[in-house]
């Protein structure tokens, strides 16, 4: 049996997010040390790394042991290319000595990949039963999905919902999470999923009902992997890892991630400077090749 959740794929089926777009804003140059905060399969990675020259260096992270395994044979004809199973809030020089200690472009591409999503074992989706796992790395203390949801107060739930799913009206499905896990154990997302369809009343709106499952499911999913914190510890580490006139993209799927990196570029105290004011999207032509790229927001920081 496998160490890991789920093997790792056996070829690139995940299509890079706004990639023309990201290799505009970056303009990798030959002598680039790049860093790929979440490599995933590779696909952004190895687009940036076709335009390196012998003297750049690409990094990538992910904390996904089995993403980290695909790019090691993807890139393993790659000198300049090192990979590192950890989340990137751990680059800073001070806690990783397998890295450069200042990096020119960067990008941090905050979505999952369409295997992790698609993988009944991680239990990311609420589109196919299995167990409510959620854990990209479980070779990790960090408590599952379904340990949350066993463990966690009535408040402390309540405030998961709101804060991290914007559920502001989540009081019955607290309860109701409650009053199952004094019968028996919350281990699968079929039964998340029928807790949720007795805590609102959806009056046959499909779209409403999908909307709420992916709320909770988001919840649960930031909650058990530390989601903004990782990310919030990235921002404020920043500083401290890029040259001088580096550029930093960073993709995001939903407003509480979107909202962090806003509010960052805004900061007149800080180095970094938001190059637009709005975001980039996809366009229409990409999200009717890739529904998943719908969501997704880009913004490009640009360090003073």
């Amino acid at each position: 049996m496998s160490k890991y959740p789920h093997q790792p794929p056996q070829k690139e089926h995940h299509v890079p997010i706004l990639l023309d777009e990201i290799l505009n804003e970056l303009d990798i140059q030959e002598n680039d040390t790049i860093l790929d905060g979440t490599i995933g399969l590779g696909g952004h990675s190895q687009a940036m790394h076709q335009q390196l020259g012998k003297t750049g260096h690409l990094v990538g992270y992910d904390q996904d042991p089995n993403a980290i395994a695909f790019c090691q044979s993807r890139f393993s004809s790659y000198p300049n290319v090192t990979l590192i199973n950890d989340n990137v809030s751990h680059v800073h020089p001070s806690t990783s000595k397998h890295t450069p200690k200042k990096f020119s472009k960067i990008l941090l591409d905050l979505g999952y990949s369409s295997y992790q999503l698609d993988h009944q074992n991680i239990g990311l989706s609420f589109l196919q039963d299995g167990p409510l796992d959620m854990r990209l790395n479980r070779n990790t203390e960090q408590n599952s999905a379904s340990d949350i949801l066993q463990s966690y107060s009535e408040q402390d739930l309540s405030d998961l919902f709101f804060n991290f799913g914007e559920l502001y009206q989540n009081k019955r499905l607290v309860n109701a999470i409650i009053n199952e896990r004094q019968k028996t154990p919350i281990t699968h997302t079929s039964q998340l999923i029928s807790l949720i369809k007795k805590s609102y009343f959806f009056h046959q709106n499909r779209r409403k009902m999908l909307k709420i499952f992916a709320q909770v499911f988001q919840a649960l999913r930031i909650a058990t992997n530390d989601e903004l914190g990782h990310l919030e510890r990235f921002l404020a580490q920043l500083s401290d890892i890029t040259e001088e006139k580096a550029v930093v993209a960073i993709i995001s799927f939903h407003s509480l991630e979107d909202r962090m990196i806003k509010q960052f570029g805004k900061r007149k105290e800080g180095p970094f400077k938001a190059r637009y004011k709005k975001v980039i999207t996809p366009t229409q032509n990409e999200i009717e090749q890739n529904s998943r790229a719908t969501s997704a927001k880009l913004r490009i920081l640009d360090k003073k």
